[in-house]
């Protein structure tokens, strides 16, 4: 901080020093009017020797003048009352900013004492301001380096809003920021717009592709359905032609059995008991069935039948005398099973066997 004078004997005597018979100490607000008078010529210090003290408690550079430093004490000033207001502490922090590193300052440059108030130290500074600015003003057209033409864009007097620091932004030209300013919000908003159709555009790019995928997966979904409804149908079909096949392949058989039965019943003596048994026999072997049972041409069946003896007049030759012993209780099934059980061979072909046996004793 450059080097600058200090006031001493307070507030008070500052204000006594400064104002003038002619002017009105409080106004409606109870804040002091600045108008200079005579005042001024009490002052044993210009504005060039005290405002880097000025500019330094309230945080400015020296290409300030007097009047963004009023604009800046405006600010303070009217923080300081809203933490007054709120019971908060004036040396302090208030909204988010050191209010302390102000007040100090401009407590120390007037010298206030205990008993003087936050309003008399304000008022006092604003007074040293004031007398700067009815300095640069003076018909001698002194300009010192308080006095340069503010390159802010605030007036005088403006009020500071809630919330917002007291240090104010420099520019080089009002008129120029504003135009830059305005360019600059002007491009941002462009590209906001940009990006934000880019992301409209995108989003209904995906939003078709959603939709198409959709009508696919529709498609898809249809046609796996009717393939579905087909392979049922089929299967369907499929069991009915199974259960017709083997119905046809049952009856088949049925007709076989009871075509020889009624060629071989008269020459093997076969009772209703064999064609169950016959039955068994073919589906166990269709080959040995057909070795054991040929078929006759219908022409040709009555050749089978004995003409002669007992049982020509019943059309058949007459059944075999029972085989003596325990085996005649046997039945021909009971004896195909005890034949494959002792020889180790499938059933079907101890089957064969027994009525192969049956067959040459019924012929014998």
């Amino acid at each position: 901080m450059p080097n600058a004078i200090s006031f001493t004997g307070g507030p008070k005597k500052i204000l006594a020093d400064l104002l003038g018979t002619n002017v009105t100490v409080k106004g409606p607000d109870g804040k002091v009017v600045v108008t200079m008078g005579d005042g001024l010529k009490k002052l044993a210090h210009k504005s060039h020797e005290y405002m880097p003290a000025v500019r330094a408690a309230l945080k400015l550079s020296d290409v300030h003048g007097a009047a963004e430093c009023a604009d800046q004490l405006g600010r303070v000033r009217d923080m300081a009352e809203r933490c007054s207001d709120a019971g908060g502490d004036l040396d302090g922090s208030f909204e988010g900013t050191d209010l302390g590193s102000y007040t100090r300052p401009l407590k120390a440059l007037v010298d206030a004492s205990p008993g003087d108030t936050w309003e008399e130290v304000f008022d006092a500074v604003e007074a040293l301001i004031q007398a700067a600015l009815e300095e640069s003003e003076a018909p001698s057209g002194a300009e010192m380096s308080d006095s340069t033409p503010s390159a802010l864009s605030a007036p005088v007097g403006t009020t500071h809003s809630a919330g917002s620091g007291p240090a104010p932004t420099t520019h080089a030209n009002g008129d120029d920021t504003m135009a830059d300013n305005s360019k600059q919000l002007t491009d941002l908003e462009t590209k906001l717009a940009d990006q934000q159709k880019k992301a409209d555009d995108q989003a209904k790019l995906m939003s078709d592709k959603l939709a198409e995928f959709s009508l696919q997966l529709t498609a898809v979904n249809g046609k796996v359905a009717e393939q579905a409804s087909v392979i049922t149908a089929k299967d369907a079909e499929i069991a009915m032609l199974s259960a017709d096949l083997k119905k046809r392949d049952a009856q088949r058989a049925s007709d076989r059995v009871e075509e020889a039965f009624e060629t071989y019943k008269g020459k093997m003596n076969l009772t209703d008991a064999h064609r169950d048994q016959m039955g068994v026999f073919l589906s166990a072997n269709p080959d040995g069935f057909e070795k054991l049972y040929p078929r006759v041409p219908a022409s040709q069946r009555h050749l089978l039948t004995d003409q002669t003896g007992p049982g020509a007049r019943r059309g058949g030759t007459p059944p075999a005398p029972p085989v003596e012993g325990p085996e005649s209780e046997l039945s021909m099934s009971e004896l195909a099973s005890i034949i494959a059980a002792k020889k180790g061979i499938e059933l079907a072909d101890a089957q064969a066997i027994v009525f192969a046996q049956a067959t040459k004793i019924a012929t014998a």
